[in-house]
């Protein structure tokens, strides 16, 4: 049997790895916002019998996140230049 925390921190290097090379999203909400926006739209063409819907909150929840993010950014830039 195969050790699962080895696996768990072997996918978590691919991972990371993976995010560093993905520079147009990387601290970029906007861009993220973006892509998300893409990838629920792929999934609503294919949610036969709610399969994906699941994972379609979840995005919908992230890019809400994301949204708040930046509202957040640009109020600090706003009392930065105060």
């Amino acid at each position: 049997m195969i050790d699962d925390k080895l696996i768990q921190c072997a996918l978590q290097d691919v991972i990371l790895n993976a995010r560093n090379k993905d520079a147009a999203h990387l601290n970029n909400p906007e861009n993220q916002i973006v892509t998300l926006g893409y990838l629920v739209d792929d999934l609503l063409k294919s949610n036969e019998n709610g399969k994906n819907e699941a994972l379609i909150g979840f995005y919908a929840n992230i890019g809400r996140s994301l949204k708040q993010l930046i509202e957040y950014q640009k109020q600090q830039r706003v009392n930065d230049h105060e």
